[in-house]
């Protein structure tokens, strides 16, 4: 969990390269084992350990597989470019440890919430300069480069403020605490991480949560208050007054025509629906690698793009019939899952956080939120009991 904190992509300044690389390439030998280890043993999967199989491995390789039958693109280059699918892996070790009672669920929760909290307090020491700082100049910076906004262990920060709230005003023990970790986690995804889609349904999931819950009402208005008092304090104190400026109009953007129109991600939108209408809906594309001839850059410019385009990319990726396949089984997978689960202050955490998943537009459910697909599924999961008989050998 805590190579997340320092995964190398963009946003992020204490990121290590390859490090992502390494922790897939150990789930990939631990889900091997895994399952050898079923098969040899004649013991049979159980139902949600099969279909996270079908999911991560079949739209791994058909993705590189459309990508060479319409582009030629080598198959390893989209195995490669299509890699963070494989963070959903971590379901297998997180499971193994549950059934092997070397942890519970609980200590998956403390391990979140932990994990998150460091990527908080890394992500507000980076953003008042404490240690680094950012090196980029944003004066006259255009607003889609966003290249003032720190990504941190975001991942974590969602799950940790998401797992904090719910069983804050579920009564859980060390309340407290938990509503600490969740206040300073909406601060930092409203003021730091400033994704803006991210704070919306944050924002939604709690509001809906605390219908029923007058504390939970509560938590919400006290945590909008605690993000302005937040906001002005770190403005006035660390930040410039364009970083303000450009905070505004990067929330101004969303009510802007111009911005629905004529953005890289509304670009690449309407070439994945002329692609789909107008050309073949039924088999998908894939996705192409930079490193191989610029990737999709030769054929729809330098500002197409499937990494945050969600569903849309989903649907270029494997074609209609393919991604609502994978759509379903993740869907029936989360539901399964949910529905074996007795502990009701987890049930929530687990609950809000599906949710989150489902609802985030550009996040294309498991394919670029794998770790937390994985985490959430073990968790529910592990109250599972019995098999199937899924390659039972007995």
């Amino acid at each position: 969990m805590v190579s997340k904190i320092f995964d190398d992509k963009s946003g992020n300044p204490i990121g290590v390269s390859y490090l992502s690389e390494g922790v897939l390439a150990f789930l990939l030998f631990f889900t091997f084992l895994f399952v050898a280890s079923r098969l040899i043993k004649g013991a049979g999967f159980r139902k949600i350990d099969f279909l996270i199989l079908v999911i991560v491995f079949g739209a791994w390789f058909l993705s590189a597989f459309n990508a060479f039958l319409v582009y030629k693109q080598p198959i390893i280059y989209g195995l490669i470019e299509d890699r963070r699918i494989l963070d959903m892996l971590v379901y297998y070790p997180l499971v193994y440890a549950i059934r092997s009672e070397w942890i519970d669920h609980e200590d998956i929760i403390r391990a979140v919430l932990i994990v998150g909290l460091i990527a908080i307090m890394l992500s507000i020491l980076f953003k008042v300069g404490l240690f680094g700082a950012p090196d980029v100049s944003i004066q006259n910076l255009p607003l889609h480069k966003r290249a003032d906004r720190t990504s941190i262990g975001t991942q974590f920060v969602i799950l940790s403020t998401l797992f904090a709230y719910t069983l804050a005003i579920g009564f859980y023990r060390e309340r407290g605490r938990l509503l600490i970790i969740a206040l300073i986690g909406f601060l930092v995804l409203v003021v730091i991480v400033q994704t803006r889609k991210i704070v919306i349904i944050v924002t939604a999931l709690m509001l809906f949560f605390s219908l029923k819950n007058r504390f939970g009402i509560k938590v919400v208005l006290f945590s909008t208050a605690i993000a302005g008092l937040g906001m002005a304090f770190l403005f006035e104190k660390y930040l410039s007054v364009e970083s303000l400026q450009r905070f505004i109009a990067i929330w101004s953007q969303l009510t802007s025509e111009n911005y629905l129109t004529s953005s890289a991600r509304a670009h690449t939108i309407a070439s994945i629906w002329y692609e789909l209408k107008e050309v073949y809906f039924m088999w998908g594309y894939g996705s192409l690698s930079l490193l191989w001839n610029d990737g999709f850059h030769r054929f729809y410019g330098a500002n197409f793009f499937l990494a945050d385009v969600g569903l849309a990319g989903m649907f270029f990726r494997y074609g209609l019939f393919m991604a609502l396949f994978f759509i379903g089984i993740f869907l029936y997978a989360m539901h399964y899952s949910y529905q074996k689960m007795s502990n009701i202050p987890l049930r929530r955490s687990i609950g809000i956080s599906m949710w989150f998943i489902i609802l985030s537009p550009g996040a294309g459910l498991f394919l670029y939120l794998g770790t937390s697909c994985g985490i959430m599924l073990a968790i529910a999961s592990g109250f599972e009991r019995g098999q199937v008989d899924y390659f039972d050998n007995k």
